[in-house]
This record gives structure tokens, sequence and C-alpha cells, in this order.
């Protein structure tokens, strides 16, 4: 099978992604078929003139995409010609810094909405594991570290909470890509250093899903979310968001209290 086209790409942080539309772009005009198996990475990099890393970049999204699969030892292949069935984020084309704000925003109206139905579905074990990821975060704060996986696995936790796989599944796509886009925009850095700040933050959130409470839980996060915002330095203005909730929210009480409570 051959490309139908001399592909033609712009150089910069979206290259990737060009070699991934025009992949994608040839798939539905029927170059490849279901079945098919694409050129080797080598052929590619050669073919498209770009580096061997930027094909399995575009590779990678594409079988996340589930456009493509790759089974151990065997070559790359098509597992659907209708690449339109999959959804796509139609304005990553922006300039980084906006995608990134609009993305976080997008994000943040899913996190919001999770805490809240958490807080009314949590059960004791998803506590238990909310609060170990605090003592975590408390620990990293004290040793002055970053805590970037306590703080990763806290949020899981609380969206796994909400009982709801497709908020779960659509907010592990949407950060995957709002950190592809970090990745590519090096003015951003990937992981932002943890504070008091943010810790207590977190013990909001954590506080209002304890005590069963959706409002707070969603107001807790909406802080959270406009505070890290702002420390990412990302354009965001909480009057903007389409928010109706007074931000005010914020965690009271000491770490051993919320110990207490779950013993």
């Amino acid at each position: 099978m051959k490309f139908s086209r001399e592909p033609k790409f712009n150089r910069g942080p979206s290259l990737s992604e060009q070699v991934a539309e025009f992949i994608t772009s040839e798939i539905k005009k029927g170059s490849f078929q279901k079945g098919d198996n694409l050129p080797s990475e080598s052929e590619l990099s050669y073919r498209f003139n770009v580096s061997r890393t930027v094909i399995r970049e575009a590779l990678s999204r594409l079988k996340n995409d589930g456009i493509l699969e790759t089974s151990q030892g065997r070559r790359t292949k098509v597992t659907r010609h209708n690449a339109k069935a999959h959804f796509q984020f139609k304005g990553m084309k922006r300039k980084p810094l906006e995608t990134l704000t609009l993305m976080f925003e997008f994000h943040t109206i899913l996190e919001a909405d999770a805490a809240a139905q958490a807080a009314e579905r949590r059960d004791p074990e998803d506590l238990i594991k909310l609060y170990r990821c605090l003592e975590l975060l408390n620990i990293a704060l004290q040793e002055g570290h970053e805590g970037t996986n306590a703080n990763v696995e806290f949020h899981q936790s609380f969206i796994n909470a909400c009982r709801n796989p497709f908020i779960k599944d659509f907010i592990t796509y949407l950060s995957d890509k709002f950190y592809e886009i970090i990745q590519a925009d090096h003015s951003q850095p990937s992981n932002l250093p943890l504070t008091p700040d943010s810790y207590r933050e977190h013990m909001a959130i954590y506080d209002a899903i304890s005590d069963g409470d959706p409002k707070k839980a969603r107001i807790a996060v909406l802080r959270h979310r406009m505070n890290a915002a702002k420390r990412r330095g990302l354009p965001v203005v909480a009057s903007e968001w389409p928010f109706s909730e007074s931000i005010e929210y914020s965690a009271k009480g000491t770490f051993e209290k919320r110990r207490d409570k779950l013993t």
C-alpha cells in the first residue's frame, strides 16, 4: 500500500500531530484499509523526513485513538477504517497557551462535578485512599518534594469515587492531551511544586468529600483549580468561568483530626 500524496509538514511543536493527521487522512481516503500494515517506523521516518521519535508519538496517538494497533513482533496495522467515529478535539491548532487555558477550563468543569458526585457516592475505602494521599502530600511538603505521584493519585481517587466510568475515561483522555501540549511547550513546567496553599486546597477537597457535601466538594475543586491556573500562569479569570458558586470554601482543622475521623 502507498500514500496517495506527498506530505507537507510545518516544523514546530505540533509536528507529531501533523503526521498523525496525515496518516488518518490517508486511512479515510482508502490508501490503507482495515487490516493493512503501515510501513515501518524507519520507512515512515525516511518518507516524511522526520525523526523516529516524531513517528512514534504520532503512532502512539493513533493507537490511543483506536485507529491503529501493534501486536508483539508484528507491524502496526489499521484497526478501523472510519476514523471519524473517534472523538477528536478540533481546536488543537491554536497557540499553546490558548489551548492549555481552554482545556484547563474544560477539565475544571468535569473535575468539579466529579468531586460533587464523589461526595455523594464515596465509601470508606475511597476515604482511606484519599487520606493516604494526603499523608504522602504532607510528607512531600515537609521534605520539599513535588509530591507529583501522590497528587495525581489523589485526583484519580476522587474521580474514581464518583462511580461514573465515562467521566473517569474522559478526564484521563483530557489530562493526557493537556500534558502532551505542556511537553511540547517548553515555557510550561511539567509539574508544579507543592506549596502549603496547594496542600490546604487538597485538604479542603478531602473534607468536603468526607463530609458528604457535594456543593462544598465542587467549590473546593473550583478553588483549587483556579489557584492552580494562577500558579501555572494561565490567563484564567474565575469570573469568566461558567460557575455560579462563590469560591470561598477552604480547609479547617488539623491533619490529626482528619486521621481520627477515619479510625
